[in-house]
């Protein structure tokens, strides 16, 4: 989920993920950036998920928004580009260091 163009994030994600990312979604006209609650709602129909074991991932404050707006638990990254105190200051509750620690 981007806040890019919806035809550049899947462009984008084809190119480099195309092994690893089954759907892309990004901005359009009826999905609205994030911190709105409409990629992730995409995406939990796109994929036929269970919204109650849904888990956001990400690393900024628009994520930390983002998850809470959807009523999902968010694990936030330390690999990003905001540090942990300003993460923990914009609501972080789940902060991992590596990729392993999300496992």
């Amino acid at each position: 989920m981007s806040n890019k163009f919806d035809r550049a994030t899947k462009d984008l994600c084809n190119y480099f993920f195309s092994d690893l990312i089954g759907v892309a979604i990004g901005e359009s006209e009826r999905i609205r950036k994030k911190p709105a609650p409409d990629t992730v709602d995409e995406a939990i129909r796109q994929l036929h998920a269970d919204r109650n074991t849904t888990v956001y991932i990400g690393d900024s404050e628009v994520d930390i928004a983002t998850a809470s707006n959807c009523h999902i638990p968010c694990i936030t990254v330390l690999w990003g580009f905001r540090d942990r105190d300003f993460l923990l200051s914009q609501g972080a509750t789940c902060l991992v260091e590596s990729p392993e620690k999300i496992l």
